[in-house]
């Protein structure tokens, strides 16, 4: 479309220069023939003025002669003969004079004449000329830019048309190339990211088996524990006189059950609160797991997190709010996170979870953390009086 939109215009700036240099042709030759004409009857013009001024100078001339010739002979005739002569002479010569005069004013108009239609005969042939080697060269002008616009578009033709076909065949291998990285990348992401979740799944079941060994081992030797403190409390109890034992008994089985009810509520709360993390950790409770994020660009943010398995622009820290990025595939990166909430975990179960004393026979109580208060030896003691005091309070109120 383009190369006949081109031709079109290149045919008619042609056809404009022919019907303007034909027009302008035209133009000058009637120009110079009118100008000719115009020339032609001005000299006529100007020859049949000058003869006319000559002729009725001329006669202006002999009347004045005559009279003068008249006035002159009667003066002539009254002076002498001698002026009459003399006048005679005068008038002769004058008279020659005027002839003279005449013959060369005629000359000098039919030489100025001629001159003048020489003149304009070469004039007009030159313009001719002229008009006629310009036609020849504007042809040749317009006929050599024809040819050399016509090389230059076939030429940019061919030059477009390579460059679109290459520019075709390296988008299309780029495109193709991108596709085969990506679905490289994203197989080889599933695959390790597959492989991340079964292991950190086998890790954390491994941890829970062995957190609930432990928790049901310090759970049973609690028990035991605290069934030889109930007796060792009782026996001591029984030698307190004015004591109420069953009042005692039921205040004290019910701080064991409050307590008790505190220690699984705290343990489930700390292990709910711990398998909430690794849920979050995975994106399984995120809005955002696995986005199907639009990797041609943008800056989507993820302040509220998740799991991303394409490539992609985003913004981080969104509102100067701290953000952790962890390479899910990269195990030496993953592993701080994992220590962190295993740490995190032992750190919440610590208190419930202590140290269990496995030397044989011994009587040591270990800490036991109800509240504020650690049941050691001496807080064992501490509670001892301070119980005391309360029964005798509940007696005498009583």
């Amino acid at each position: 479309e383009t190369g006949a939109s081109i031709g079109t215009w290149v045919t008619d700036r042609v056809t404009d220069f022919t019907t303007w240099a034909t027009n302008t042709k035209t133009a000058v030759g009637t120009w110079v023939t009118e100008t000719g004409a115009s020339i032609g009857t001005w000299v006529t013009d100007r020859v049949t003025d000058f003869t006319s001024f000559a002729t009725e100078t001329y006669n202006k001339i002999i009347t004045w002669v005559t009279d003068a010739k008249t006035a002159v002979g009667t003066w002539v005739t009254e002076t002498g003969a001698s002026i009459g002569t003399w006048v005679t002479d005068r008038v002769t010569n004058f008279t020659n004079f005027v002839s003279t005069t005449k013959e060369k004013i005629s000359g000098w108009v039919t030489d100025t004449k001629t001159k003048f239609g020489d003149w304009v005969t070469s004039t007009k042939e030159k313009i001719s000329d002229w008009v006629t080697n310009t036609k020849e060269k504007i042809s040749d002008w317009v006929t050599n830019t024809k040819t050399k616009f016509g090389d230059w578009v076939t030429s940019t033709k061919e030059k477009i048309s390579g460059w679109v076909t290459s520019t075709k065949e390296k988008v299309t291998s780029w495109s193709t190339a991108t596709k085969e990285k990506l679905s490289s990348w994203v197989t080889d992401t599933k695959s390790k990211i597959s492989t991340w979740a079964t292991d950190t799944k086998s890790k954390i079941s491994s941890w829970a088996t062995d957190a609930k060994s432990k928790i049901s081992t310090w759970a049973t030797d609690t028990a035991g524990k605290i069934s030889t403190w109930w007796t060792n409390c009782k026996s001591k109890f029984d030698s307190f006189k004015d004591v109420s034992f069953s009042s005692w008994c039921s205040d004290t089985l019910s701080t064991l059950s409050d307590w008790a009810s505190d220690v699984w509520s705290t343990v489930k709360d700390k292990v709910g609160s711990a398998i909430d993390k690794v849920k979050e950790l995975l994106g399984l409770n995120s809005q955002n797991s696995n986005i199907n994020v639009n990797v041609s660009g943008g800056s989507a943010g993820h302040a509220t997190g998740g799991v991303f398995n394409r490539e992609h622009w985003a913004r981080f820290a969104e509102g100067n709010k701290a953000e952790a990025i962890i390479p899910l595939e990269n195990e030496s990166a993953m592993q701080p996170f994992v220590d962190a909430v295993s740490n995190g975990l032992t750190a919440s179960l610590a208190p419930i979870v202590a140290s269990i004393n496995t030397n044989n026979g011994s009587n040591n109580l270990q800490p036991l953390y109800v509240g504020t208060l650690v049941a050691d030896e001496r807080g064992l003691k501490e509670l001892e009086r301070k119980m005391q005091i309360i029964r005798v309070k509940e007696d005498r109120r009583g």
